[in-house]
C-alpha cells in the first residue's frame, strides 16, 4: 500500500497535538502564584513557557524551562523559545507509532471491513480485509484489534499469501463475506 508523504507529515502533526495535549492535562496541578508554573495560553504555538508573580515586585515573570533566564513580557520568552529551544518531553517510541497510526486510521475513516472469514473453531475465527487497490491486507480475530496494513505476496504458483508475525496466512483460506 503507498502512503502518501503529506498525509503521513499530517497526521504526525495532529499526533504530536494530541501527546502534547495528554501531557497537558497530566501536567496541571495547582501552584501558588509565586512559585514556576506552566503557562498554557499560547497552545497553537505548540510550546510551553513558565510564569509566576515575583514575589517582591508582585509583577509577572516568565521563563523557558530549559534554561533560567527570566523575560518581563510572554512574547520575549515566546521569541527566546522559538529561537531554538525546543519543548522537550518523555514518550517511548511505542507511543508515537500508535498516535500515528490512530490518526491515519481517524484521517482515512479506516474501519475494518471484512471482505473474507476463516472459522477457526467454534468460539469464532479469522477476519481478513483486503485494501481497494489488492496489494496489502490486514487481519484480526473476530471482534478484536486489526493488524497493521501488510503486502500480499503470490508463490510461484500464483497463489496470494500474507507472511504474517503468526506465521503465513493463505488467502484462500478465506471465505468471502
Amino acid at each position: 500500500m503507498k502512503l502518501d508523504i503529506n498525509k503521513l507529515n499530517e497526521a504526525v502533526e495532529k499526533a504530536l497535538d494530541r501527546i502534547f495535549e495528554e501531557e497537558d492535562k497530566k501536567e496541571k496541578k495547582e501552584v501558588k502564584p509565586d512559585q514556576w508554573h506552566d503557562d498554557y495560553s499560547n497552545k497553537e504555538e505548540k510550546h510551553v513557557i513558565q510564569t509566576r508573580i515575583n514575589p517582591d515586585t508582585k509583577k509577572p515573570e516568565f521563563k523557558i524551562p530549559t534554561n533560567d533566564k527570566v523575560y518581563d513580557t510572554r512574547d520575549a520568552a515566546i521569541a527566546a523559545l522559538k529561537e531554538g529551544k525546543k519543548r522537550v518531553m518523555k514518550i517511548t517510541e511505542g507511543d508515537i507509532r500508535n498516535m500515528v497510526v490512530n490518526v491515519l486510521n481517524e484521517m482515512a475513516g479506516d474501519e475494518f471491513k471484512a471482505n473474507g472469514y476463516r472459522g477457526v473453531s467454534n468460539a469464532g475465527g479469522n477476519e481478513i480485509q483486503v485494501n481497494d487497490s489488492g496489494d496489502a491486507a490486514r487481519f484480526r480475530l473476530y471482534g478484536g484489534e486489526p493488524t497493521d496494513w501488510m503486502e500480499i505476496e503470490f508463490d510461484e504458483n500464483g497463489v496470494a499469501y500474507v507472511d504474517t508475525p503468526s506465521g503465513r496466512e493463505m488467502l484462500s483460506d478465506y471465505m468471502r463475506c
